[in-house]
């Protein structure tokens, strides 16, 4: 089934609507436009028009690789998907995204960005008007179980790897006992 939804500019961003009534399971995107991979001193080392324009749109792809455009984010629509603390899309699997429950014709389409990102999914004032919203999008959102724990596998698997890392490392580390410090 084709999914269709167009990019609406409202005030000063973009949003990628839903142009019809999206059941949930549906697949929504599949990744089709390769970008660039960069490790973070290749990005620092970008000019900042570059830099600035990879930042916003760019998706880690392992530990220490993002994928993203320099220029031209218009070319995928998927660039304009917004965050939200209730999104109603999730990774099927690293390469496509469905619809996580019932989209309605005309509702943004959203994502938590903690399922994708651990370092440019920072939102200091978090807009999603959820009831659930915690107030902003934190880098160590990814590695927070009641953050990324509901999403299961449907998440991008460099995140999957970096929230089991960090849950045997929180495991390991409630198992040491620690002496009490004497004064």
């Amino acid at each position: 089934m084709q999914v269709d939804y167009t990019v609406q500019d409202e005030l000063s961003s973009r949003t990628l609507m839903a142009t019809q009534d999206i059941a949930r399971g549906a697949v929504i995107w599949r990744y089709d436009t390769p970008g660039i991979r960069l490790t973070l001193e290749a990005i620092m080392a970008l000019p900042q028009k570059s830099r600035e324009t990879f930042e916003m749109y760019c998706w880690q792809v392992e530990e220490d690789i993002w994928e993203g455009v320099t220029e031209r984010p218009e070319d995928d629509p998927v660039n304009f998907i917004n965050h939200s603390c209730r999104p109603n899309m999730a990774f099927l699997d690293d390469d496509t995204l469905i619809a996580w429950c019932d989209i309605k014709n005309g509702e943004a389409l959203t994502l938590e960005y903690a399922t994708c990102d651990t370092i440019y999914a920072e939102i200091d004032k978090c807009l999603c008007g959820e009831s659930v919203c915690r107030g902003r999008v934190s880098a160590f959102d990814a590695a927070d179980p009641a953050i990324i724990g509901p999403y299961g596998s449907h998440v991008r698997s460099c995140i999957a790897r970096i929230r089991d890392t960090n849950s045997r490392i929180r495991d390991t580390n409630s198992r040491i006992r620690v002496p009490p410090h004497n004064s």
